[in-house]
């Protein structure tokens, strides 16, 4: 469409436009004796979107209107011949590369676009602009960049299939495809696959975490609905419900994780199991002691 070529591995089309989004802002405030009262604002902002955003669905869109089609639609171009040596990659392993830069535009370039373009826009900096002044952007104007991933060096972590290369099957069920910037040992590629597949393991269980103790905050939050009816008592208990559900939560998690690691690491796996016991008997004689104490 813009007569845009280069020797590349990957060529890429941005197109963004200048438009109005809405922004909500929920503030809820408890009543007095019981319940809660939420009230909405709406707040209208210009930002660059590569998405068309429908401005037919805001509370308030008289004003706020914006246009529903774009100059151009985002688009990636792979190239169909792409070496590693003697093998031809396919575009799954390209899509997975990574090291692209921006194109720099030239007024040369421009020139050759189609006559109907070559009216509508003009070359500022490394993007196309469409619009009348590029220094105070109105809404509707569309600026086009184009980004190139050029031919360097990579590190590819896959099986070969005769000419080319694909993902390799493991006996657990999964799939060996990765590739990596650079000059890189296969060694370090799988501790850098260990790597990340630990953090996403952690980040997982935290994810857990966190909504487990939702969800039982939610089962206990009637307890400081009741509560509301004598002001600030009700803050207070709801304080103790979340704390409540934090230590229930991490209680149920840590059992989980524990009863899923004992196929591999038996002995951690009871050792977190006892551990969890041993915290929740704690606290219950703890809770004991003070209950004896204060009736003394």
């Amino acid at each position: 469409m813009f007569q845009i070529s280069h020797n590349a591995i990957r060529l890429s089309r941005k197109v963004e436009m200048y438009q109005w989004t809405e922004k909500t802002d929920q503030k809820t405030q408890k009543k007095l004796g019981a319940g809660s009262e939420t009230q909405t604002t709406y707040t209208y902002t210009k930002k660059w979107s590569d998405e068309i955003i429908d401005s037919s669905g805001f509370k308030d869109p008289k004003g706020h209107e914006n246009p529903t089609s774009m100059i151009a639609n985002n688009s990636t171009v792979i190239s169909e011949n792409v070496t590693l040596g003697a093998f031809k990659l396919p575009s799954e392993i390209i899509r997975q590369m990574k090291g692209d830069t921006p194109l720099s535009l030239a007024s040369a370039e421009a020139s050759e676009l189609p006559a109907e373009l070559k009216a509508k826009v003009k070359v500022v900096g490394d993007s196309y602009y469409h619009g009348d002044d590029p220094a105070a952007a109105a809404i509707g104007d569309q600026k086009i960049t184009f980004t190139i991933l050029k031919p360097a060096k990579f590190s590819i972590l896959a099986r070969q299939a005769g000419s080319s290369l694909n993902t390799y099957p493991t006996k657990a069920g999964r799939e060996i495809e990765r590739v990596e910037s650079g000059d890189v040992t296969a060694a370090q590629m799988f501790e850098h696959a260990k790597s990340e597949n630990t953090l996403l393991t952690w980040g997982l269980r935290l994810g857990g975490l966190l909504l487990m103790t939702f969800g039982i905050g939610l089962i206990l939050s009637p307890i400081a609905t009741m509560a509301d009816v004598i002001p600030l008592v009700g803050d207070i208990v709801g304080m103790g419900t979340g704390i409540a559900a934090l230590i229930a939560a991490s209680f149920i998690s840590v059992v989980v994780i524990a009863v899923s690691w004992f196929a591999v690491r038996p002995m951690l796996s009871i050792a977190l199991v006892a551990v969890a016991i041993g915290a929740v008997i704690f606290g219950k004689r703890m809770g004991a002691s003070k209950t004896l104490a204060a009736t003394r």
